[in-house]
């Protein structure tokens, strides 16, 4: 399976520009993601430098992935933060609703379902301090092309224990009620790629309506 969507819908509720996300950030390419899976399918890449991809031809969205992040989109940011403290909690439900209403089989990222506070940072434990060194190191300049801010921590085996979901803050905590109805189906939405006959289709048939810049589009 290919995985989509993540970047197209970060870009598009975090406002961020930087790195990779210099290809995204207009509604028009979500929809496009979920029409026809590709933003990029032969089209020059800003990031890239490049013409990039190729076109999805006769497959159903049960070959793809759908979600807002997994553990390599946010374990490589620079202070590993989930999307609600990024974009802020009523955006994640909006892109908890998109993922599960969209053609593609949903992933959920651990603590997503309930909003986890806690990051989820880069960690290794590499014995030789040379490769240690190189692994920071190589990690700095890989965000120098993003405009994130603040110290980037060691890629230690410390940051694991950082990253651990605090299981008796979220009881103690109304955060656990914020998008688990919707992530479980109990809410109004209820996953797509298991329940619509459109988007277990051989092939995907996905129209999409959206307003973008005040000009309806579809």
């Amino acid at each position: 399976m290919e995985r989509r969507l993540s970047p197209r819908l970060h870009a598009v509720l975090t406002g961020e520009q930087s790195g990779y996300y210099a290809d995204f950030g207009t509604l028009e390419q979500l929809a496009k993601s979920l029409r026809s899976v590709f933003v990029y399918d032969g089209q020059d890449s800003p990031s890239r430098n490049s013409r990039h991809g190729h076109p999805v031809k006769g497959m159903p969205g049960s070959k793809f992935f759908g979600y807002i992040q997994d553990h390599d989109q946010v374990g490589n940011r620079a202070q590993g933060d989930r999307i609600g403290a990024i974009a802020g909690i009523p955006a994640a439900r909006v892109a908890a609703a998109l993922v599960l209403t969209s053609p593609f089989v949903p992933l959920i990222f651990q603590g997503e379902e309930f909003a986890a506070s806690t990051p989820f940072l880069f960690f290794a434990d590499h014995e030789d301090e040379a490769m240690r060194r190189a692994v920071s190191e190589g990690r700095k300049r890989e965000f120098a092309g993003f405009a994130w801010t603040g110290e980037i921590p060691d890629p230690r085996i410390r940051e694991l224990h950082r990253s651990k979901i605090n299981c008796r803050r979220l009881i103690r905590s109304s955060r656990k009620t914020i998008i688990t109805p919707c992530w479980t189906g109990t809410g109004s939405c209820s996953p797509c790629a298991v329940s619509n006959p459109h988007c277990t289709a051989p092939t995907l048939r996905v129209q999409v309506n959206f307003e973008e810049m005040g000009a309806g589009s579809s």
